[in-house]
Parts: C-alpha cells; sequence; structure tokens
C-alpha cells in the first residue's frame, strides 16, 4: 500500500513539474526544433509595406551568417531586412 501510495505522490509532482512554464517552453522548443511550428513570416520593404509573406509549418534558424532562415516543406528561405515572424 505505501508503495502504491508513493508511486502517485510522485507521479502528481512529476507531472506537476512538467506543466511548469519551464518545461512547457522546453518541450516547445524540441518541437520547434523537429517538426517545426504553425507560423508566418513577413517581409516588409523601408516604407513597412509587405514583400512577401509565407505560412505554415516552419523550423526557424536565427543568426545563420547575420541572417535568419527558415525551412517550411524542404525548401529553405534566408530573409534579411525587416521581418517579422508570427506564431499561428
Amino acid at each position: 500500500m505505501k508503495l502504491i501510495i508513493s508511486m502517485m505522490v510522485l507521479l502528481c509532482i512529476g507531472a506537476f513539474i512538467f506543466q511548469m512554464p519551464g518545461c512547457q517552453q522546453k518541450r516547445k522548443h524540441i518541437r520547434s526544433s523537429a517538426y517545426g511550428l504553425n507560423r508566418t513570416a513577413t517581409l516588409y520593404n523601408n516604407n513597412g509595406g509587405i514583400i512577401k509573406s509565407w505560412s505554415g509549418m516552419m523550423k526557424v534558424e536565427e543568426n545563420v551568417g547575420g541572417k535568419t532562415q527558415f525551412i517550411m516543406n524542404g525548401d529553405t528561405v534566408i530573409l534579411s531586412g525587416t521581418y517579422v515572424i508570427e506564431e499561428n
């Protein structure tokens, strides 16, 4: 009986820790690195007008040679200039 109670307490503690913001952020980062996240990337010109926008599951790699690149559907897009990447 003590073993069952101690196992239940450990499971409850583990579930609590797993739901903490730091753990959730790590899980999201791992999922993002492995599969990508549903995002929208928008590239802007100097006047604030939209040049192009991409939406879908994408992996983002920042500071690759001073630029940001994202991988979407097997294609790599390299961005420099003014851009915004939003999570959907």
